[in-house]
């Protein structure tokens, strides 16, 4: 059972802010023109305030890094809601879909949904999941997994050990990676730089493409694995650009 339960009215640009450093976030969809908020926890130590269209989930403003607040946060808000979120040890978990989202977590996962705008994520240890996102995608991990279903626009990313794995992209993306693996199951953009010290790089080329590769590697290999074509003219153009120590790089039909 919440220990305490908040609701607020709002209008037309609602927005979430919420942090805590030891316990979960999750923010499910509500209803229109309204925000609610459940606390689990000791809550006398959380302030709970709106301003505009704005509700405030966390510890007193400048002490999020001072002060620990053990418990779990809970929310109700509209569709297409703004969400940053910050988190400790615990899970992100946005169950609605959002416009912009700005989530950082240390040990926890992040899992989102459908993302209308931009996505800034950043993770330690915890895995991302996030099902799409129409904007542009920042994203940021150690040694957690992510997993994207699709992103619109541009990726630029930062992993160390963890794997990432784009399933469709369509804009441009600038990737860097120690030695966690890079997927993009479909590359429907027309630019991909990557740098990688031992990962590998896997890029799904789609149909009737013509592909200008530059790489520069010390041992590690290009493998073409892509379908003999029909004949027929390219459609476009896809440069792909990589820098690696050891790392293999493969291009294969797009799936």
């Amino acid at each position: 059972m919440s220990d305490r339960h908040e609701q607020f009215s709002v209008g037309e640009r609602p927005r979430v802010e919420a942090a805590t450093t030891s316990g979960g976030i999750t923010i499910r969809e509500g209803v229109a023109g309204t925000i609610e908020v459940w606390l689990e926890g000791s809550s006398e130590q959380v302030e709970i305030e709106q301003v505009g269209d704005t509700v405030i989930v966390g510890p007193p403003r400048g002490g999020f890094l001072r002060r620990v607040w053990s418990g779990d946060i809970v929310v109700n808000a509209p569709s297409g809601a703004a969400v940053e979120v910050r988190c400790g040890s615990g899970d992100i978990h946005l169950d609605l879909p959002v416009g912009d989202l700005d989530a950082s977590v240390a040990s926890g996962d992040i899992r989102a949904r459908r993302v209308a705008g931009n996505a800034t994520i950043k993770s330690a240890s915890g895995d991302v999941v996030l099902e799409h996102v129409a904007g542009r995608l920042e994203l940021s991990t150690a040694s957690g997994d992510a997993r994207v279903g699709s992103v619109d626009g541009d990726v630029n990313s930062n992993t160390a050990s963890g794997d990432l794995t784009i399933d469709r992209l369509g804009g441009s993306a600038l990737l860097r990676t120690a030695s966690g693996n890079l997927t993009i199951r479909r590359l429907d953009g027309q630019d991909l730089s990557a740098k990688s010290l031992s990962g590998n790089l896997k890029v799904g080329i789609p149909p009737r493409r013509r592909i200008d590769v530059d790489l520069h590697s010390l041992s590690g290999k290009l493998r073409n694995r892509l379908p003999e074509g029909d004949g027929s003219p390219p459609e476009a153009e896809i440069v792909v650009r990589v820098n690696t120590v050891s790392g293999d790089v493969t291009l294969q039909g797009a799936t």
